[in-house]
């Protein structure tokens, strides 16, 4: 026989969470005398002498207790994806040699972006990928590039996302582990009210997301920078590159800096739903 002496901590935390945010505690001795409908002890809890006016109640008392206690269970599920104003950082000296990224053409946007970088002491080398390049492609013109101590990808406004996917192998190929950044050009909303120009470049954040959990020692982060960058806004950036301050997934506009953040997001009281018309019901059918 075995017997267990240790909390399934994660468990009971979650449980208690959720216990909280129903306004009690699921274990508390009055509600574990509902559940068990003892109707005595409960009357006596209450300090009233009609037990049959609270065996009236009970049942009732037990079932609202139940589903006030799973809705709490599923408030605790639910997340939403917050952007919190960053303090501002102090311009560090950047230095080091790093290497752009960039894709072919003679882009304005990309041209403000590195000599801002440059004019804030960021030595770069430049390598201009094709826009079809691939994994081997990259490879190639990667060796022998030498050590850097970061890797920029402005791929992103001017390649598809299959680009900076393949640049991300392609640097495992070629023993480079400097930290990748890669950049996108107006392509996350970071409050409710912002609008976007280049979403067709979001799915560069969810490989990022991905390629931060498969390469964590040569992963740096995400940035997205307005579409009209400006001096203030490539000084952010060089801020973040200095120093990233445990912050990977970051959005830059004139008004700031916003780190990304996941908190708990609490259930929106909404009409239920009235079907009207013809409704048609697939899936769930156990076919």
């Amino acid at each position: 026989r075995r017997d267990r002496h240790w909390e399934d901590a994660p468990i009971l935390q979650a449980e208690r969470s959720a216990a909280a945010r129903a306004g009690g505690d699921a274990a508390d001795p009055f509600w574990e005398l509902v559940r068990d409908q003892d109707v005595t002890a409960v009357a006596a809890t209450l300090g009233v002498t009609d037990e049959p006016s609270v065996a009236a109640v009970v049942p009732a008392l037990a079932a609202w207790h139940e589903r006030r206690q799973a809705g709490a269970a599923a408030d605790g599920w639910r997340h939403r994806v917050t952007w919190e104003p960053l303090a501002p950082a102090a311009a560090p000296a950047l230095g080091g040699h790093w290497l752009a990224v960039v894709p072919a053409g003679d882009d304005p946007w990309t041209t403000v972006v590195l000599a801002g970088l440059t004019d804030h002491g960021l030595t770069v080398d430049t390598l201009t990928a094709p826009a079809t390049a691939g994994r081997t492609e990259l490879a190639g013109l990667l060796t022998g590039r030498g050590a850097a101590d970061g890797v920029l990808s402005l791929l992103a406004p001017g390649t598809e996302p299959a680009v900076t996917a393949a640049l991300v192998q392609a640097l495992g190929d070629a023993g480079i582990t400097a930290p990748l950044w890669c950049v996108t050009r107006d392509a996350v909303a970071h409050g409710p009210a912002a609008a976007v120009t280049g979403l067709a470049q979001a799915p560069v954040w969810g490989l990022g997301r991905v390629a931060a959990l498969e390469h964590p020692d040569r992963w740096g982060g995400l940035v997205d920078l307005p579409a009209e960058t400006g001096p203030q806004t490539v000084a952010r950036l060089a801020a973040l590159l200095g120093d990233p301050g445990g912050e990977d997934q970051v959005v830059i506009r004139e008004s700031g800096a916003y780190g990304r953040r996941l908190e708990h997001a609490p259930a929106r009281a909404g009409a239920p739903w009235k079907p009207s018309g013809t409704v048609l019901v697939t899936g769930a059918t156990g076919a």
